[in-house]
Formats: structure tokens, sequence, C-alpha cells
């Protein structure tokens, strides 16, 4: 986050809307990394809502799993 400052601050909006200290931090000490914790709770990267919304599908996690789908099948 230390070049895109937008992203850093829907990142911890994000957290605090959807995680207790207690539960973020637990999930931390277990061995997790903070992008795979935020994301289990349908956390979307910001350039990636961007890709989704160009490309017609929900700025959401099944939105993104859909367009990779799609790509894939694109690429074969």
């Amino acid at each position: 986050f230390r070049h895109a400052r937008g992203s850093r601050n829907t990142f911890m909006t994000f957290l605090r809307k959807n995680f207790t200290v207690e539960e973020y931090f637990a999930r931390l000490d277990a061995g997790e990394n903070p992008l795979p914790i935020a994301e289990s709770k349908g956390y979307v990267l910001s350039h990636i809502k961007r890709w989704l919304k160009d490309a017609g599908y929900p700025p959401t996690q099944a939105g993104y799993k859909a367009w990779i789908a799609a790509r894939m099948v694109e690429r074969w």
C-alpha cells in the first residue's frame, strides 16, 4: 500500500466493517496473510473492481471468479 494510498484506505475501512480485532489478529497469528483474510469476506482490490466494471461483471468475488473463468476459456 506504499504507492496506492486510496487502496490502503478502502482496505482499512473494509477491515473495520467486517472483522473484529480479535478475529483478524487471530488469523494473522495463525499464519494467514492480510489480503487472503480480507478476500475471505468478499474484499476485491480497487483496480480489479475497475476491470470487472469495464468488462460488465459485478465488482464482487463471484464476479471476479466468473471473469477469470471467461478469460481462461478465451485463451484456450
